[in-house]
Formats: C-alpha cells, structure tokens, sequence
C-alpha cells in the first residue's frame, strides 16, 4: 500500500511540474499583438464561438451583467460541466420574471450545427472597484478626492518611457489617460490619504476604463527602490488564460491592504459589457479596498490578470468573494507595454 501511494505521489509531481511547464511554455511563445485574451483548448473552439456569439444577444436582457463560457456553479462550487455562465445583479424565478412580463434566460443555447450548451444564471450584485484604503500608491487631483490602490507589476514601456509600474485606472480619478491639455499627474508613495506628505514616486503616462481598468505610470527620478511588496521576485512573465483547464486554477495576489492571498480561477473569460469590461477573469480570492491592481499570478509565476474590484450582493459579498481582473494580454495590449 505504501510503496502505490508513492508512486501515486510521484505520478502527480510529475503531472505538476509538466502542467508549470507547459504554462511557461505558452507564455514564452504568445505575444500581446496576436494572442486572444483567453485561448480555448482543441475541440473547445466550437463552444467559444457559441458563448461569444450569444453574449451580445444575453446582454440585451434586463438585469445580465455578462458572460462567458464557463462551468456550472453548484451550491458555491464550480464544478466541471461546461455552460454560458450569464451573470445577473439578482436572481428572479420564472414565476417573478413572468408577474413583471420580463424576458428569461433561456435554459440552453445551440448553435447552426446543433450543438448545445446550457446556461447557469449566477447572481453577483454590482461591482465594486477596490481602492480607497491600506499603505500604497495613490494620487490627489482637485475635487476628485484623494485614491489609493497597489502596484500590480512593472513592465517595460515599448514607446520608451523606459520601466512603468501597472495598476488600476480608477486609482487615478481618472476615466482616461492622457487627453487635450491633460495636466502632469503625480502618483504618491505611499497615498496621500496615508501621508500627506507623501513623496512623487512617478507620473501617470497612460489609461483608460474603456474595456479594461488599468494603467502604467513611469518612475520619478530618483525614486529608488519598489514599494514593500511590489517588486514580485515571483513574477517570471504574463500568459493569456486556456479553457478549460485555467478553471479551478490556483492563484495567488499581493495587495497592498491584504498582503498576500491565495485562491482559484472560477471563469477564465466573461464578458462584462454592462461594466465596460470587454473581457475580464473571474477568481475567488480574498481583497480589500486599496488592493485595486494587484496582480493576478500562477504557479509558474505568470501574471495573468490585474484587479479591477469585486462583486457586492445586498446580503453581503459576491458568491466565493468573486473577484473581476483585467486580463493581461488586454491590458499590455492596450498600455503599449510588456512583462518580460
């Protein structure tokens, strides 16, 4: 019996290290230019096109957020039959839907070929966007107040502004970075609300909350070493996400509130129209307020995503503190910038 359970162990060492492998792999060999946001493994293409053909049709329905190709949530557990995950802000029954003379859901979607996939409905409230408080970095611009949130990475600029720090674009109190006239905006370490007196660690260099939430900003001269915590000696490159087997996944974030925190991908792709997020990852993992642009890490070291916020019910936080990042090929995509 001893000597089958260590076999057994072997067997699955062996599994991991070739799984990590492989994850290291493919973030050698994508690039932010020509990899999707979330790849679907052979013989799952099929359904990828469905999820993404009925999403704007979804979307349409009263009270969706989004969704995404996903695996059906059973009393707070993901489990592993695939599904369009359609997230609402609250769940009606059929009968409630019909007193209201509201549209359902409907139970299953198919596409020209035939083939079916069901929906699971998840209620998730509204969404939250993490900044405000703990020790990090954060801005102070007239009448917009003064915000907080964590350096996720640093990454190399391709328009040469040289190393840039990666965070959440709302910790700016910004929508857009830069536009006409556009005045020179310090970014503090650590925020103001935490130091008033805080030094200028970098200036904000560009952002946007337009299909993704986040931003870089370059380093003040002078500014020296990263802020505790932010330099990530784990941090070995990015990779997009694969469906289905990043479901269920294993991650682990730094956030400047809530220092280190471990959990597990719940939807490696959604749709968020409704909250202006082209295409976001679902994880459960714990956070707080000032934890906004953390990033999202594997086993392999591999950055896969940057904390937007998380989903609040009126009864409380969202199922399995469901947590929304912006994926990491969008987001360097987007910023003109790169992880080595």
């Amino acid at each position: 019996m001893e000597h089958r359970s260590d076999r057994i162990l072997e067997d699955l060492s062996r599994a991991q290290e070739a799984l990590h492998e492989s994850q290291r792999r493919l973030g050698e060999i994508t690039t932010v230019e020509s990899t999707p946001p979330t790849i679907a493994a052979p013989g799952w293409e099929w359904a990828q096109e469905l999820a993404d053909s009925v999403g704007p049709i979804l979307a349409q329905i009263e009270g969706v957020v989004g969704s995404g190709l996903g695996f059906r949530i059973v009393d707070g557990a993901v489990t592993s039959d695939p599904c369009v995950s359609v997230y609402v802000t609250r769940k009606y029954s059929a009968v409630t839907l019909a007193r209201r003379h509201e549209e359902q859901i409907p139970p299953k979607v198919r596409d020209n070929k035939g083939r079916v996939l069901p929906t699971d409905v998840v209620a998730v409230g509204r969404l939250e966007r993490q900044r405000y408080s703990g020790a990090s970095i954060g801005t102070s611009l007239k009448g917009r107040g003064r915000t907080k949130g964590t350096i996720g990475a640093f990454a190399k600029d391709l328009d040469g502004a040289g190393v840039v720090g990666i965070t959440a674009m709302h910790v700016s109190g910004l929508q857009e970075y830069p536009y006409a006239n556009a005045p020179q905006v310090p970014i503090t370490a650590p925020s103001l609300r935490d130091a008033p007196g805080a030094q200028t660690y970098g200036y904000l260099l560009r952002g946007t909350m337009k299909g993704i939430d986040a931003a870089t900003f370059s380093l003040a001269p002078g500014s020296g070493g990263a802020l505790p915590g932010a330099s990530r000696p784990w941090i070995r490159g990015w990779r997009p996400m694969v469906y289905p087997s990043d479901a269920g996944t294993p991650v682990r974030l730094y956030g400047a509130q809530s220092g280190v925190q471990h959990g597990v991908i719940v939807n490696p792709g959604v749709a968020l129209p409704d909250l202006n997020l082209d295409v976001a990852i679902l994880a459960s993992i714990s956070t707080q307020r000032g934890d906004s642009g953390a990033a999202l890490i594997d086993a392999s070291g591999l950055v896969l995503g940057f904390l937007v916020g998380s989903f609040k019910t009126k009864s409380g936080w969202g199922p399995g503190y469901l947590r929304v990042f912006s994926p990491a090929q969008l987001v360097l995509k987007r910023l003109r910038c790169l992880i080595p």
